[in-house]
């Protein structure tokens, strides 16, 4: 489909310097409108942040090849690089949001890519990075989880088109993997290599995970033994703490709505 837009929105006022400033870019969900991500960015823009929000394309959530995720990661840490630099904020405080799979595949493809690294495409940026936040992600996809994303993120209910989902993504499932074999000799699903990618990433920065109990897409057992085990894993840099609010029957990507003062106070703690 066509390509939500990559919208930049400044505070209404500058509550420090530019340079104190801090620059938050979230990537939304899978099937998010602009509008649905906007909720975020006024809170941030509230805050005093400057805001730049994206939503990657869904099909780019699936396919079992990354150029279209590279595209998309590259085109919102372009569009940073930009905005930064126009507005005298090159030197900011940097932040990343990942709101569900949807958007944590910018992160994974990031990562994957060496983007932020020295050597890498935005290296520019990687030094001004303070913090990474996730909210309800990464979830540990499988194929019998698959489904219910699909489901859920085209609002599909009915009984009957819902087995409909299923079967065509279990031959998705297979098609896909055989495709990558015969494409690249790899028998790795990307959802696992997404899945490792997140769980071993550099600890460059302070990382902040807003998960549930009660979410159906994100499964928190598999989140929250990735959090101990980043926890336990030593960064060489201060600053690198892991924080994260579990809640117990919060709706997934709902956090704002269902738990919004404690939702708010997290992020504020943690980019403000």
């Amino acid at each position: 489909g066509t390509m939500e837009p990559v919208v930049l929105d400044l505070p209404d006022e500058y509550k420090s310097s530019r340079e104190n400033t801090p620059f938050v870019v979230v990537a939304g969900w899978l099937g998010a409108k602009d509008r649905n991500v906007k909720k975020y960015t006024d809170e941030l823009r509230a805050m005093g942040c400057v805001t730049l929000r994206g939503i990657q394309g869904s099909w780019d959530c699936f396919s079992p090849f990354s150029s279209g995720r590279r595209k998309f990661a590259r085109r919102l840490l372009t569009k940073a690089r930009e905005a930064r630099a126009e507005l005298g904020m090159s030197k900011s405080p940097l932040y990343l949001m990942f709101m569900s799979n949807g958007g944590c595949w910018s992160h994974a493809t990031m990562t994957q890519c060496g983007m932020l690294k020295p050597g890498g495409e935005f290296e520019d940026l990687g030094p001004h990075l303070r913090g990474r936040v996730f909210d309800s992600s990464p979830a540990r996809m499988t194929l019998r989880n698959g489904p219910k994303v699909v489901c859920v993120s085209m609002g599909v209910r009915n009984t009957a088109a819902r087995a409909i989902v299923h079967a065509l993504f279990y031959v998705y499932g297979v098609a896909a993997f055989l495709l990558v074999v015969a494409a690249t000799g790899s028998t790795t699903m990307h959802i696992d290599e997404f899945w490792r990618t997140c769980a071993s990433a550099p600890r460059t920065c302070k990382e902040l995970y807003l998960y549930s109990d009660a979410d159906e897409l994100t499964d928190p057992g598999p989140l929250s033994e990735l959090i101990a085990a980043r926890k336990s894993t030593e960064s060489s840099r201060e600053g690198c703490d892991i924080a994260e609010v579990r809640w117990k029957d919060s709706r997934h990507c709902a956090h704002l709505v269902d738990e919004r003062d404690e939702y708010l106070d997290a992020l504020r703690g943690f980019i403000v």
